[in-house]
């Protein structure tokens, strides 16, 4: 099973949203935050 659907069975209101985005040369990356409330086991 991949992260993406476990992750809806553990969390079906899971929400993303992107905090920050930086560049720098060659190099990228995102900061995300995530609210959802916990439904499954594990």
């Amino acid at each position: 099973m991949k992260v993406e659907e476990t992750e809806k069975i553990l969390f079906p209101n899971l929400k993303y949203e992107k905090v920050e985005r930086k560049r720098e040369e060659y190099k990228v990356w995102i900061r995300y935050k995530g609210h959802g409330k916990h439904l499954g086991e594990g």
